[in-house]
């Protein structure tokens, strides 16, 4: 037996989710609204993974392989997670003379919001388990909120 390793660098990958979620909100003064949120989220990926490797002997007395290159299967999984996170919003835009007159509560807003959402389904591929795909992770957004 010989032993051989290497990297397969064309592996695709695609995942998409979609987050239901309960929300709390907690004003922070008049102007600055912070909601925490938590629920179950329902991914969808794609993971393309090798399925063979061909290899090649060199020279004698054969004690080296080379990987000479792979073949690869793509697997499309649905799973469900969990997500997770806060969005913070401040509405004194015109208060620090952005927009002109200040409101007690402005329309227009900026917010950043954090998430985290994870899963990990096993993959069965060819009749054999795989090990777990892990999909989500973390995400930071910023915007803009307009309340009406």
């Amino acid at each position: 037996p010989r032993m051989a390793s290497g990297v397969s660098t064309k592996l695709g990958h695609r995942e998409w989710a979609f987050h239901l979620q309960g929300q709390y909100w907690l004003p922070l003064g008049e102007k600055s609204i912070l909601t925490l949120f938590v629920g179950p989220s329902v991914f969808n990926a794609n993971q393309e993974l090798v399925t063979s490797i061909l290899t090649t002997e060199r020279g004698f007395p054969f004690d080296t392989v080379d990987l000479v290159t792979d073949t690869t299967e793509i697997v499309g999984i649905t799973a469900m997670g969990f997500n997770f996170g806060f969005d913070l919003s401040y509405f004194g835009l015109k208060q620090l003379g952005f927009l002109g007159k200040a409101e007690r509560l402005d329309p227009l807003g900026v917010a950043v919001t954090a998430r985290y959402s994870r899963a990990a389904p096993g993959i069965k591929l060819k009749g054999q388990f795989q090990p777990a795909l892990e999909l989500g992770g973390t995400q930071i957004a910023g915007g803009i909120r307009v309340v009406f």
